[in-house]
């Protein structure tokens, strides 16, 4: 077999997930809309005392915001859809081996409602609910010969929107661009 197909392996998953009475830890944008009353009936009176202002901390010696409590709550539903692939390939290459393995993921639909009684919040693409990365991939290259090894990994996130855009789609808070992170590795095993 020419560049050794036999050993190549390709499997990929579409998948579509609905779930219903979701529960989740709540978005430190969401917790700042209640208090700051985006909604218009959350805080009308913009009290401090209000509960989701108290999961606000601040600096004591600013008053800048220093953190977010995110508590678990009913979030409703969760609709998310996409395509799994992962490509794995082996061959022998003059006295040793060469391996290439390789994980992608394509986010079509990140969709999850607020509480049980809220419209749905469009966050693909967006940093909100732990960032909802359109397309990440996990590659690695390893080569290995009698006692030695060396290898190298690729991890790329796709440029991705601020956490505000999934509420707000006029929002002007830039996002983040595209993230390669590169690792080389190599080893000996000697035996004494």
């Amino acid at each position: 077999e020419p560049f050794g197909l036999k050993n190549l392996t390709i499997t990929a998953d579409l998948y579509k997930i609905k779930i219903t009475d979701a529960i989740a830890p709540e978005s430190s944008f969401s917790v700042y809309s209640k208090c700051f009353n985006a909604n218009g009936s959350s805080n009308p009176s913009y009290d401090v005392n209000n509960p989701a202002c108290q999961l606000i901390s601040r600096n004591a010696s600013t008053g800048d915001r220093a953190s977010v409590i995110a508590l678990y709550s009913n979030l409703g539903v969760i609709n998310t859809q996409g395509l799994d692939m992962q490509v794995n390939w082996r061959t022998d290459i003059g006295p040793g081996r060469l391996s290439v393995n390789s994980t992608l993921n394509y986010l079509d639909k990140y969709e999850y409602q607020q509480s049980p009684t809220s419209a749905l919040v469009n966050a693909t693409g967006t940093l909100d609910q732990g960032g909802q990365f359109r397309f990440k991939a996990l590659t690695s290259v390893n080569y290995s010969w009698s006692d030695f090894r060396v290898g190298m990994s690729w991890r790329y996130l796709s440029s991705i929107e601020d956490s505000t855009k999934s509420v707000n789609p006029t929002s002007t808070i830039l996002g983040v661009s595209d993230y390669s992170l590169f690792n080389l590795t190599a080893g000996w095993r000697s035996e004494e």
